[in-house]
């Protein structure tokens, strides 16, 4: 089957690439021909600029706590020049050696005759405030002669806003299959459309440890000698910090952060944000222990088989996740001893995981079939 995906592939964000990785990376093991679709998304391209963003936006200024984020971000903008212009370099390369086949396209003319499925997920894809405004491109609304699919679509509030339902409702009734990534949303779509949608795994967990090995590899980091807990911010989190901190005195190693840019007030020895999706990757294969606040932080974590702590309030992506594999205990929101909880049987785990992931492929098979 000829196969074209639509997704968040051009982010700067490490679950974003590597979700669309794996998702490719599957179907052609599976001898599909896979492309990337290049569209993307103004509102989210606009965020990855080498420049890096430098305005306020006008509907911010009557926001204290947006409008304080976005002083925040300027008044570090000098400091952390270095390492975004690097970061950006680095997920370049990563997104046109891996991802990418086709040119930016600004229309779907050629679609009847280049693929016979077009599969729109993973990712937030529907998520309104990411795009803004709904970005109807991603729910396929547009004529197209072969299947029309969902893998893993996923909204962030985990169910179809109200305003939006008749939009869902008139692209959605035109897929062979639909599957999204939340249980909620998946509720969300037969209880409001009554239409059929199935719940998957997220594409990462599709491949297994090897495959992020290998590109794990290929990254350009020195050997990190010493022992490490590795700290991933999706977003910021001072208590997570700290926890790292002690957490490393306790276990006689240093620690390395990675941040979505670099802040004042932390110390530049082991604050990072120049990584790449090699070297994130890196990072997590060969931490002694690892601390997240993110949905694939807490996900890699799991793949190369750590000890770790996923760090939140609430995260319905997380906790979902969490409980399915029965590791729930792993979700803290404030300091814990180390000793807390017993060490990941992942033995046991892998059981659970290969069940979920059978459903995941099995649901794939049927739409290519």
């Amino acid at each position: 089957m000829r196969i074209g995906i639509l997704t968040f592939h051009y982010a700067h964000n490490y679950g974003a690439v590597l979700q669309a990785f794996a998702l490719k990376t599957y179907l052609t093991r599976q001898g599909h021909d896979v492309k990337i679709i290049n569209y993307r998304n103004k509102t989210i391209a606009s965020k990855y600029s080498e420049r890096m963003k430098s305005g306020i936006p006008l509907k911010h200024l009557y926001r204290l706590n947006l409008l304080k984020r976005e002083l925040n971000f300027l008044l570090n903008r000098p400091y952390a020049m270095k390492d975004w212009i690097l970061q950006c370099r680095n997920f370049k390369q990563f997104i046109e050696r891996y991802l990418l086949d086709t040119e930016v396209i600004f229309n779907t003319s050629g679609f009847n005759e280049q693929y016979d499925i077009l599969i729109t997920g993973s990712d937030q894809v529907w998520t309104s405030q990411l795009t803004g405004g709904l970005d109807k491109f991603y729910l396929l609304d547009f004529e197209f002669r072969g299947y029309k699919v969902s893998y893993g679509a996923s909204i962030a509030c985990g169910y179809i806003p109200i305003k939006e339902v008749d939009t869902f409702r008139k692209c959605l009734k035109n897929f062979k299959y639909i599957s999204t990534r939340e249980k909620t949303l998946s509720d969300s779509i037969q209880e409001k459309l009554l239409l059929n949608s199935e719940i998957v795994l997220d594409p990462t967990l599709l491949l297994n440890k090897e495959e992020y090995i290998t590109l794990a590899q290929e990254c350009k980091l020195p050997p990190q000698r010493k022992p490490y807990i590795f700290v991933y911010f999706v977003q910021e989190d001072t208590n997570m910090h700290n926890m790292a901190l002690e957490y490393a005195t306790k276990l006689g190693c240093c620690v390395i952060e990675l941040h979505y840019y670099i802040k004042k007030g932390f110390d530049t020895s082991y604050q990072h944000a120049y990584y790449g999706p090699n070297e994130f990757l890196n990072g997590m294969l060969n931490a002694d222990f690892i601390l997240t606040n993110s949905f694939h932080g807490t996900i890699f974590s799991i793949i190369f088989e750590k000890q770790f702590f996923s760090v939140y309030e609430q995260n319905p992506r997380i906790q979902n996740l969490l409980d399915s594999l029965n590791i729930s205990e792993r979700h803290i929101s404030e300091y814990k001893p180390l000793d807390y909880v017993s060490d990941i049987d992942y033995n046991t785990l892998y059981y659970k995981l290969e069940s979920m992931r059978k459903k995941s492929v099995d649901f794939l098979a049927k739409c290519c079939s």
